[in-house]
C-alpha cells in the first residue's frame, strides 16, 4: 500500500506543488506587464495632452499674430488714402488757381 500511496503522491504532488511554485509567480510577471501597460498609456496620454496644450498655445499665437497684422494692414491703408487725398488736393490747389502770374526767372544786378 505504501507503493501505491509513493506513486499516487509522486503523480499528484509533484505537478501540484509545481503548479503552485509556477502560478504566483505567473500572476507576477503578469501583474508588472499589466501595470507597465498601463504606465505608458498613461505617460501617452500625459505626452499626447501636453502636446495637444502646446498647439493650442501656437493657433493662439498665430491668431494674435494675424489680428495684429490685420490691424497694421488696415492702418497702413489709412494712412494712404489720406496722403493721396492730401497730394489730389495740393494738386487741384497747384493747377486750378486762377489769377495767380506764373513765376519769372528774374535776374537782378549785373551790367
Amino acid at each position: 500500500m505504501e507503493e501505491w500511496a509513493m506513486v499516487v503522491t509522486l503523480l499528484i504532488g509533484i505537478p501540484g506543488v509545481t503548479l503552485f511554485a509556477v502560478l504566483p509567480m505567473y500572476g507576477m510577471v503578469s501583474y508588472h506587464k499589466r501595470k507597465m501597460e498601463q504606465l505608458r498609456l498613461q505617460r501617452d496620454n500625459l505626452l499626447s495632452q501636453h502636446v495637444a496644450d502646446e498647439f493650442a498655445a501656437v493657433r493662439e499665437e498665430i491668431r494674435a499674430l494675424r489680428d495684429t497684422s490685420m490691424q497694421y494692414d488696415i492702418s497702413f491703408d489709412t494712412a494712404l488714402h489720406q496722403m493721396e487725398r492730401r497730394i489730389n488736393g495740393l494738386e487741384r490747389e497747384t493747377y486750378h488757381i486762377p489769377n495767380v502770374p506764373p513765376a519769372q526767372n528774374v535776374t537782378l544786378g549785373g551790367r
